[in-house]
Parts: structure tokens; C-alpha cells; sequence
């Protein structure tokens, strides 16, 4: 059948920057040392789609028309963010191919385009990875996850790993993400250690993880992750960081636990009959009896002897 399908406030960016990149390396025949030789090179540095709604109607006047409009207004979200995610691959993919042609056509004019710009090709920004100047290729350690439920992604992540992207630790039993995996055929443990390169085919690059953490926390869904698989090495060497970081965690908690069985509570058996012999007010918080003070005999003594109180200073709190 047919739909009308109506979009509104919705933009479109592309950023396009000057960067340079290494053409070529060498071994110097004297010092043995590795001299790169850099070129100028177009790229895409960034994009960015967003829509403000969608309306779907389907037309036709039977029952499944009905109810595929009632599913249409339920999932607008959704579907809103399935298409952002579609535009951006689209604007990705087609833009890196202009990119890609012209740095093709330009590479004779380099050193002309900059002498005339009076641009020096030291002073440019060096390429990352995640500046596009080509289509994307199949990679074979890469691997792409798509969630679409509204439940937490499930995934345990790695925020201070030294390379300065966010690393997977683990696909825990019973999330989203271990059955996201296994329905695509996946071993879930393939993932330790992986790299979060990009998600709604957005890729973000060591100085924006931020903006990566925020893309994950986002709820909307559908959501696709691309995932870069750690070498052998790679995960042995995260998995060590791990368990020593559980290892001194376990040890702090157990000198805690200690410390507040040894310090924090005191009982005290008052012997002799008659008043006890302290003077109670509220808490601070309002919360408990704190002691406020100790009566004193016509001398100055305390009620009780001294060695019983010796225990107890003003500001303590009732427990029982």
C-alpha cells in the first residue's frame, strides 16, 4: 500500500576540514630512523542529522491500515530515530565518496592550492580515525549490534582504559546485550575488550568520548553499536586490569567493614543503680538521640565512674 509520511524540524550538518596525513614512509640510510612524508587530504570531520517528529499514515480503510497507523503513532520515536540513523549512514557514505573523488582530483594541486592560501602543511591538523575521506569497507574485526528495546543496553564498560576509548568488559547473563549477540549467532565473549567505535553510524574518536557515553546513555532505540574486537592480547590485558581492580576493591570493602566494627559502635554496661547519668538531645539531622552532655554531683563527679563513661563523648549517637 501507500503511506503519507509529513517530517518536521529536522537539519542536516557536515563539517569538512583541511587535515593532513601520512603519505608515504622511509628509513633514513643514515640515522635508521622512519621519515614519514605527509599530504593534504579533504575529509569529513563531522555530521549530524536530527528530526523533530514523524507522522505516518497509511492509507486504505481496512482493519490492518487501522492498525498499522495505531503501531505508526505508538512507535514515533522510534521510527523517528531509525531514520535520523538512516540519514546519517546515507550522508556518510555518499559524502565520503565526494571526499574521496576530490582529494583524487586535487592531489596534482596541493602545493599550488596551499602556496596560494599561504597555508604551511605542518601547521594542519593531523587525520584520526574517525575523519572520513572514503566509503567505509567490510572490516573483518568489526562487528555491528543493533538494540530495539527500551531496556538497558547491558553492556559493562570500561570508562579509564589508557588508549582513551570506552572498552567492553563483559555481556552480562541475562541483558539486552548478551541476547542481542547470541541472536545474531555471536559468541558474547568475542566482545571483552572491544572498542565502542561508533553508534547510529556516528563514529567518535578519543577526544569526543563524552559525546560517545552520552550517544549509549541516550534511551531512544533502535540503537546500533559498532563494535572493534580486541586482539588475544588485548583481552588478557584488560581482563588482568579487571580482576586486580575487583581484588583491591574487595580489599577496601573488607577495611571498611573493619574498621566500622571496631569504631563505630561502642556498647557501655552501666553497673551501679540509679539515673544513668546522661543528658540526650535530638541529632543534628533530627534524626536520633545524640549525647548532649553528663550530670555531675553537687562536687563536679560524674554519676557513675569514669572509666564507664570514658567510652562516650558529646555528639554520640543512640543506636539501641
Amino acid at each position: 500500500g501507500k503511506a503519507n509520511t509529513k517530517l518536521w524540524d529536522g537539519a542536516i550538518r557536515m563539517k569538512f576540514e583541511l587535515r593532513r596525513r601520512i603519505a608515504s614512509e622511509s628509513d633514513d640510510p643514515v640515522t635508521g630512523e622512519k621519515k614519514c612524508v605527509w599530504e593534504p587530504v579533504l575529509c569529513l570531520n563531522d555530521r549530524f542529522c536530527s528530526i523533530g517528529g514523524i507522522d505516518l499514515v497509511i492509507q486504505g480503510e481496512s482493519r490492518l491500515a487501522w492498525a498499522a497507523n495505531k503501531l505508526a503513532s505508538l512507535l514515533k520515536n522510534p521510527l523517528r530515530d531509525y531514520v535520523v540513523s538512516v540519514i546519517i549512514t546515507v550522508i556518510k557514505n555518499n559524502s565520503a565518496w565526494l571526499v574521496d573523488t576530490l582529494n583524487q582530483s586535487l592531489s596534482p594541486y596541493w602545493d599550488f592550492i596551499l602556496r596560494t592560501a599561504n597555508i604551511e602543511l605542518e601547521s594542519l591538523p593531523r587525520l584520526a580515525r574517525h575523519h572520513v575521506t572514503k566509503a567505509d569497507s567490510i572490516v573483518e574485526d568489526e562487528v555491528e549490534l543493533v538494540w530495539r528495546e527500551r531496556l538497558p543496553l547491558g553492556l559493562n564498560i570500561l570508562t579509564n582504559d589508557e588508549s582513551g576509548f570506552l572498552k567492553v568488559i563483559d555481556l552480562p547473563r541475562g541483558t539486552q546485550a548478551r541476547k542481542v549477540a547470541q541472536d545474531k549467532k555471536l559468541d558474547p565473549n568475542i566482545f571483552k575488550g572491544a572498542m565502542i567505535v561508533s553508534v547510529n553510524g556516528k563514529r567518535y574518536g578519543p577526544d569526543n568520548q563524552v559525546d560517545l557515553f552520552a550517544a549509549l546513555r541516550d534511551p531512544a532505540r533502535p540503537k546500533s553499536i559498532l563494535f572493534k574486537l580486541a586482539s588475544e592480547d588485548d583481552a588478557k590485558r584488560l581482563n588482568k586490569l579487571v580482576e586486580r581492580s575487583k581484588s583491591s576493591e574487595s580489599s577496601s570493602k573488607e577495611e571498611l567493614q573493619s574498621a566500622s566494627e571496631t569504631s563505630l559502635f561502642t556498647t557501655v554496661q552501666i553497673a551501679n543503680q540509679g539515673e544513668i547519668g546522661i543528658k540526650f538531645g535530638s541529632s543534628p539531622d533530627n534524626f536520633a538521640l545524640a549525647v548532649s552532655g553528663f550530670v555531675r554531683d553537687s562536687d563536679g563527679r560524674m554519676l557513675h565512674n569514669e572509666n564507664e563513661m570514658s567510652c562516650i563523648a558529646e555528639n554520640d549517637l543512640l543506636c539501641h
